[in-house]
């Protein structure tokens, strides 16, 4: 996630996972070539390589669909509104909230895995709104450093005063 702007008036968060669809596009050209070359090579029927390539397909398509997501934050002092904006292959959805009502940031970090901590942003809101917590991202990662550095950024604005121009000239 990084700041794409930071004004006194506004935060723009956003998290556009170039490198994760990229990945996911290269391996299903991977193994696209892979089981053709098996069909050349006669090792697999007709049969075989469309059920596998069907197979390999969903998958990919399931993975792109679950992991290629753009999340763009923007708090907007003047509005006093939170809006989160999602955009996937299939669709998009918005969503907004009040921007007094929350609290902070944070990184909320699962030990259920056997491979280690994962992390997740979150924003926690004042008790008396539902949800108290609400996840940024849907899905927990094992990166954590520009999650870690976009939560800084929002943390330290949220306290920023706004500056009046009238009282600074006289």
């Amino acid at each position: 996630m990084k700041v794409t702007r930071n004004t006194p008036q506004q935060m723009i968060v956003a998290q556009v996972p170039w490198g994760t669809g990229y990945f996911l596009i290269a391996a299903f050209l991977h193994f696209s070539m892979g089981l053709l070359s098996e069909y050349h090579a006669g090792e697999k029927s007709t049969k075989e390589l469309l059920v596998t390539c069907l197979f390999l397909v969903g998958i990919f398509c399931f993975a792109f669909y679950g992991l290629v997501e753009r999340i763009q934050i923007i708090l907007d002092r003047t509005s006093n509104v939170i809006t989160i904006r999602r955009r996937t292959v299939i669709g998009y959805k918005s969503e907004k909230f009040t921007l007094s009502d929350l609290i902070k940031a944070e990184v909320e970090v699962d030990n259920s895995g056997g491979d280690g901590p994962m992390y997740r942003p979150i924003f926690r809101f004042r008790r008396e709104v539902v949800p108290s917590t609400y996840p940024i991202r849907s899905v927990y990662t094992s990166w954590s450093s520009g999650q870690h550095e976009a939560v800084d950024a929002i943390n330290a604005w949220l306290p920023a005063q706004e500056v009046d121009s009238d009282s600074q000239s006289a």
